[in-house]
């Protein structure tokens, strides 16, 4: 009991880790040990990460430049969101016959030649509309499998099955987890360049990313709050106006009129604009960019001593 809830904690914990990289190898060794797996592989197609993970990469390389045109299974995301031993999903391979798999190529040159015996695993059905990277059977699908060296002597399937479907949930929040704040992540280093505010609102309208400008901006403003407000409302009315047809039409950003907005002490243009299912998550999201047009404190206080120090200048240059 003490290993599933640590494989648990886990499974649970992505952002405990220092990268995404760290807590996929982590959580597959764990689970591994667990289930007392010869080896693994890991599925998860977060933008800066690799597609698949595995301590010895030339099976899923072999897979994808030859082997992957024999599987009998075209998506493993038509397995649905599973956790599963040989006995549940294997008749989709063994089509027509138990024999006709065992004398097959890919089950004697790919799977007996690599030892990935008696698989089993856990796997996750995300929305369609994610990045690929490699072979078709990994489009949108989060996955861990596991594998013995042989096919004798027999895992207890029942027990494992028990174990990987009480992993499974963990495993499905924690990939919803990775797959959110990766895709953010790639995005934060060049937003975080920009001049403009920008804020991200997950589909509830919960503010889930602010780059350093409009928290700059915040800070300058003694309206603040409102300020704050009116962003959110902004990102609030676009989700709102998405509507169930917008939100089905994965990977397009739609966008809406700039919002004039003045406080007591400046002028600022605010936009917001719909980001479809599978750009930066599963879910839709909105984007919020706030531009001060007219000067903020700084730069007045800059201009002011600008102009303060030009006469003193001029006297000595003419002195």
């Amino acid at each position: 009991m003490a290993r599933l809830q640590v494989a648990l904690t886990i499974l649970l914990s992505p952002l405990d880790f220092e990268s995404f990289g760290e807590w996929r190898t982590k959580a597959r060794h764990t689970v591994g040990a667990l289930l007392g797996a010869d080896t693994s592989v890991s599925l998860l197609q977060i933008p800066g990460e690799p597609a698949f993970e595995a301590d010895d990469p030339t099976p899923l390389v072999e897979y994808g430049a030859h082997y992957h045109q024999f599987d009998r299974v075209d998506k493993y995301r038509d397995l649905g969101t599973v956790a599963f031993t040989w006995d549940t999903i294997g008749h989709l391979w063994e089509r027509p016959s138990r024999a006709a798999w065992l004398g097959s190529e890919f089950y004697n040159d790919w799977v007996c030649r690599h030892r990935l015996c008696q698989p089993r695993g856990l796997n996750v059905a995300l929305r369609p509309g994610q990045p690929l990277i490699g072979p078709p059977q990994g489009e949108d699908v989060a996955a861990l499998y596991f594998y013995q060296d042989t096919e004798r002597p027999a895992i207890d399937r029942g027990r494992q099955r028990v174990m990987l479907e009480t992993l499974l949930p963990a495993f499905s929040a924690g990939t919803y987890i990775a797959l959110r704040v990766g895709a953010r992540g790639l995005l934060a280093p060049l937003v975080d360049t920009l001049a403009e505010g920008v804020a991200l609102l997950d589909e509830r309208a919960r503010v889930v990313y602010e780059n350093r400008s409009i928290r700059q901006m915040f800070v300058d403003e003694p309206e603040a709050a409102r300020l704050e407000r009116e962003c959110v409302q902004i990102g609030r009315s676009v989700l709102a106006s998405a509507g169930r047809a917008v939100k089905s039409r994965g990977g397009e950003v739609l966008g809406s009129r700039p919002y004039a907005l003045r406080t007591a002490t400046a002028a600022y243009e605010v936009r917001g604009a719909l980001v479809g299912p599978g750009v930066l998550g599963n879910g839709p999201m909105a984007v919020v960019v706030l531009e001060r047009t007219t000067p903020g404190r700084r730069a007045s206080r800059g201009s002011r001593c600008a102009s303060t120090s030009r006469p003193g200048s001029s006297r000595s240059r003419s002195a």
